[in-house]
């Protein structure tokens, strides 16, 4: 994938304010996004992902606060934006879906409702007739009868309620879709048929996605890179099937042997003992040291930056396997 960048992440840091002082969840973390991609980025539960990616969108609530970093989009910098400016980006030219569909939507509006909502907010002079005649064709996009288009969103299933958070993400076209693990708590047939065609879409329309999920086989089926977060910090990036056949941090390589091959003969599975250590009070040094089984001195002394080991791919270990 040789896209020019679209999305560009520095050096970006995230705090949360507590009594005891702050508590840095996103930790210097930088990547693009490149046109026509998808970057999946994966780690545990706590890993700094879901906060990641409302800092780059600044849908924060406290005590979350944005510490430092740029975010570009089309070479401007969406962390400097006054909030009109910001809201004219969100949904025209950066698109979010949530983890929960329920909870994403107004129980209380229908389908249609919501769709003219987020059309409404950047077109205001739309018609009654045009709003409804593009909200029923985001439903038929994703796969949703138009006739559905005034139901409420206890009528619908758990896979067609997430159909209709894609389609209001995607109702006004936007460049970026950032995707929050969209098929948490579906079943395994559901997840595929909605995965399925939002890769059709993506085709079709020519977005970019940002996947995020921790999910890892998911991950490596249907990504172009992959960026492994650990306690707040990218830990290793790269192609997908690079990290597959050849992963270099130890953390990374763990995750891989966590999760069962459905190719291949069978192996045992190993899982990473211990748990991820407390942002209120990380470790020095390689923030997974504590947990990993070839860690040296080296890595309880200064944190490990990340360091190009083939082309376009990086990681951050003191081990001589990442060239320098």
């Amino acid at each position: 994938m040789s896209g020019a960048p679209l999305l560009e992440v520095e050096g970006l840091c995230v705090d949360y304010v507590t009594a005891e002082g702050p508590v840095r969840a996103v930790d210097g973390v930088t990547f693009q996004l490149r046109q026509g991609e998808i970057l999946g980025l994966a780690g545990e539960s706590g890993s700094g992902k879901s906060t990641l990616i409302h800092g780059i969108m600044r849908t924060l609530g406290p005590p979350g606060v944005i510490t430092g970093g740029c975010v570009r989009f089309g070479g401007r910098d969406l962390l400097s934006m006054s909030p009109e400016e910001l809201r004219r980006v969100r949904w025209r030219d950066i698109a979010m879906v949530f983890q929960s569909a329920m909870n994403a939507l107004n129980p209380v509006a229908t389908v249609y409702e919501q769709l003219a909502d987020t059309i409404r907010a950047h077109e205001p002079t739309a018609s009654a007739r045009q709003l409804r005649t593009r909200g029923e064709r985001a439903l038929e996009l994703v796969g949703i009868d138009p006739a559905r288009i005034d139901a409420y969103p206890h009528t619908l299933s758990g896979g067609m309620r997430q159909r209709v958070v894609i389609a209001i993400a995607l109702v006004l076209e936007p460049r970026v879709v950032i995707m929050d693990e969209p098929t948490t708590a579906l079943d395994v047939v559901v997840e595929k048929q909605i995965l399925q065609r939002v890769l059709q879409l993506k085709e079709e329309l020519g977005f970019s996605i940002l996947f995020i999920t921790h999910d890892l086989p998911l991950m490596l089926e249907i990504s172009d890179r992959i960026g492994i977060m650990y306690a707040g910090r990218l830990a290793e990036l790269g192609p997908a099937q690079a990290l597959r056949s050849d992963a270099a941090h130890p953390y990374t390589r763990g995750l891989m042997k966590a999760f069962p091959s459905t190719v291949g003969p069978r192996t045992v599975l190993s899982g990473i003992e211990g748990a991820p250590p407390s942002l209120a009070n990380p470790p020095p040094g390689c923030r997974f040291h504590p947990r990993c089984d070839v860690a040296i001195d080296a890595c309880r002394g200064a944190a490990p930056p990340l360091r190009q080991r083939t082309t376009g791919h990086w990681a951050a270990c003191v081990h001589d396997s990442v060239d320098g």
